[in-house]
C-alpha cells in the first residue's frame, strides 16, 4: 500500500457530520417559506427597469440570517453547513438582498481572527481591488468592505470603512445585484497581515458562493422538469423523449455533485479553518457549482424554446443570477487548473 493510499484509507472520518441536521432541515424550511413571502419575482423584475429592489435587509436581520455560520461568542447560529444549507435557498429563490456578500465577508473576518461584534453587526460586503478603485460585491449600502490581497505567500486582509463615502453604481448583469464603485484614496481602511495563504482565507467565502450557484442551478433545473412535463408534442409529453431525459439526467448529476462537493468542504472547513483540504474542496466546489449553474440555467432556456428569452418566464433571471456570480473568487476553469497544477505538484 502506497503513502497516498494509506492516507487515505487510515483518515477517521465523521459520517454524521454530513447528515443533514433536523436544526439545518429547519432553517432552510423557514427560510424558503419567508423568502417567498418577502419578495416575488416580479419584484426582481422591476429592477431591470431601474426601480429599487426591495428593502429586505432589517427582515433578513430579524430573523437572524446574519448571524449563522458565526461562533457562539459573537451571539451566532449554527455552523459553516448550516450557513451553506441558508445560502443555496437564497440562490434558489434569487434573494435580491446582500446576504451572500456579507456572509462572504463575515467569514473572511472570522478566518482572519478579525470579527467582532462590531463588524458582525455591520453591513459587510467582499470586495476587490483594481488598481487604485475597489468594487464592492452587491455593495451600495455596506458599512464596511473587506478584501484580500496575497502578499509574498502570505494574505493581507483589508478591512475599509464605508460609511459616510460617496460611490458609484457599475451597471450589472444582473441588476438586483449591483458592484459599488470607490476610489480607493477616498476610504479609511487598515492592514492586516495573516500567515495563511490567500486561497485559504478565501475558502469559506468561495464555498458560500458555490452554495448560492447551486441554489440557482437547482432553481433553474426544477424549471426545467415542471416544463418537460407539462409541454406535449406529438401528442407527448417532452420529458418523455430520451434527448430530454439525457439533459436533465447530466444537468441534475452536476448539480448533485456540486452539493457534495460544497457539503464536504464546508465540514472540513468548520472542523479546521486552516484545512487543506477545505482549501481545495472549497474551489472544486466553485468550480463545480458553476458548471452547474451554466448547463442548467442553459437547458431550462432551451427546453423553454421562446419563451424563455422572454421575461414573461423567470429563465432570464435565473440565466443572469448565475452569469453575475459564476466569475466571483474564479471561474471554473481557472479553479479546476489550480487543483490540477496543486495536484501534480505534489505527486512529483
Amino acid at each position: 500500500m502506497n503513502e497516498a493510499t494509506s492516507t487515505v484509507t487510515d483518515r477517521v472520518i465523521d459520517w454524521d457530520a454530513y447528515i443533514p441536521r433536523e436544526e439545518t432541515q429547519a432553517i432552510v424550511e423557514a427560510a424558503r417559506d419567508h423568502f417567498a413571502a418577502l419578495f416575488s419575482a416580479d419584484d426582481i423584475r422591476r429592477t431591470y427597469d431601474g426601480d429599487p429592489r426591495p428593502d429586505l435587509w432589517e427582515p433578513l436581520v430579524e430573523h437572524g440570517y446574519t448571524l449563522i455560520g458565526l461562533p457562539e461568542e459573537l451571539d451566532g447560529l449554527g455552523t459553516l453547513v448550516d450557513l451553506t444549507a441558508l445560502l443555496e435557498e437564497a440562490g434558489r429563490a434569487l434573494l435580491p438582498a446582500p446576504l451572500l456578500t456579507h456572509a462572504m465577508a463575515a467569514q473572511v473576518l472570522l478566518t482572519a481572527g478579525l470579527l467582532d461584534e462590531t463588524t458582525a453587526s455591520s453591513r459587510l460586503a467582499f470586495a476587490r481591488i483594481r488598481g487604485g478603485t475597489l468594487h464592492v460585491f452587491d455593495g451600495t449600502d455596506a458599512d464596511i468592505a473587506v478584501a484580500v490581497d496575497s502578499a509574498d505567500g502570505m494574505s493581507v486582509v483589508r478591512v475599509f470603512t464605508l460609511t459616510g463615502v460617496d460611490r458609484d453604481v457599475i451597471p450589472a448583469v444582473d441588476p438586483s445585484r449591483p458592484f459599488a464603485r470607490l476610489a480607493l484614496d477616498d476610504i479609511p481602511s487598515r492592514e492586516h497581515a495573516c500567515a495563511e495563504h490567500r486561497d485559504v482565507v478565501v475558502a469559506a467565502p468561495r464555498t458560500c458562493v458555490a452554495a448560492e450557484l447551486i441554489g440557482v442551478a437547482a432553481r433553474a433545473l426544477d424549471g426545467a422538469i415542471t416544463h418537460a412535463l407539462g409541454r406535449e408534442q406529438f401528442g407527448r409529453s417532452i420529458g418523455s423523449f430520451q434527448a430530454v431525459k439525457h439533459q436533465l439526467a447530466d444537468a441534475y448529476v452536476l448539480v448533485e455533485r456540486a452539493r457534495s462537493l460544497a457539503l464536504g468542504s464546508a465540514v472540513a472547513l468548520g472542523a479546521s479553518r486552516d484545512s487543506a483540504e477545505g482549501s481545495r474542496l472549497s474551489r472544486l466546489a466553485k468550480a463545480a457549482a458553476g458548471d452547474a449553474a451554466a448547463q442548467s440555467v442553459a437547458l431550462q432556456t432551451q427546453l423553454l424554446g421562446a419563451m424563455g428569452l422572454t421575461f414573461e418566464s423567470d429563465s432570464p433571471l435565473a440565466v443572469r443570477r448565475a452569469r453575475h456570480t459564476i466569475p466571483l473568487l474564479g471561474n471554473p476553469g481557472e479553479l479546476y487548473a489550480a487543483v490540477a497544477a496543486e495536484a501534480l505538484g505534489a505527486v512529483r
